[in-house]
């Protein structure tokens, strides 16, 4: 065998050894592709129809700490343990003011406080809540958003 031929065949040789493994890896290693979900938390708030009409803003806590899931009224370089606990929190804009208030979550925190609050400023409820998270996609191995509900009266 020439040296040329010799060359070509440890290539053909690196190039199949190359192609198997990478997909073999696929299959062994399983990676995970579901990447840069977050949860949705659903906060319904209950009452009569004048008190729910009150409610200016929802804000979830973690100790002294509210985020109102709008940036530009809870900027996140001024969060210390509630950054820790929930991440980045958006809020999704509402279609109606007697719906739900939903938020974009990274983290899954278990408990937290909802409050709810009036124009001026005063707090009409702060309601301490249980957490219950429910994975909606992805899988138990590589993670995936979660849902989790809860009713808060006024």
């Amino acid at each position: 065998m020439t040296r040329h031929a010799r060359t070509a065949a440890w290539a053909a040789v690196v190039l199949v050894g190359a192609v198997g493994l990478t997909s073999c890896a696929g299959i062994t290693n399983g990676a995970c592709t579901a990447i840069g979900w977050s949860n949705v938390l659903t906060v319904q708030l209950d009452g009569e129809a004048s008190d729910l009409a009150e409610v200016a803003e929802v804000a979830l806590c973690v100790g002294d700490e509210c985020v109102t899931g709008e940036p530009e009224r809870t900027p996140p370089a001024t969060l210390g343990t509630s950054w820790a606990v929930l991440g980045a929190v958006s809020l999704f804009p509402r279609d109606d003011d007697d719906g739900p208030w939903l938020y974009a979550i990274d983290g899954r925190p278990e408990e937290l406080t909802v409050r709810a609050s009036a124009a001026d400023g005063t707090v009409l409820t702060a309601t301490p809540v249980t957490l219950d998270w429910k994975r909606v996609g992805g899988s138990a191995r590589c993670g995936g958003p979660h849902e989790a509900s809860v009713a808060v009266d006024l």
